[in-house]
């Protein structure tokens, strides 16, 4: 399932109904944590028309039941 993603930019993370939170950086958008609870999650390639560039390092960290 491919979803949409929406949210207002600005200098703080944001959240998304999806479980994404990101932020925007330069051109790109960096994902910086999954709090949903899905076995598989798909990255999504665009984020508010940005694409996304970065996955931040622990952004999967506890993410226990996240299986692909």
């Amino acid at each position: 399932m491919n979803t949409m993603l929406t949210a207002v930019f600005g200098a703080e993370a944001q959240r998304v109904p999806d479980g994404f939170e990101w932020k925007a950086e330069g051109s790109g958008v960096t994902i910086t944590q999954y709090t949903g609870d899905a076995a598989q999650v798909v990255i999504p390639g665009r984020i508010q028309d940005l694409p996304v560039t970065a996955i931040g390092e622990e952004a999967f960290a506890w993410c226990e039941g996240l299986a692909e």
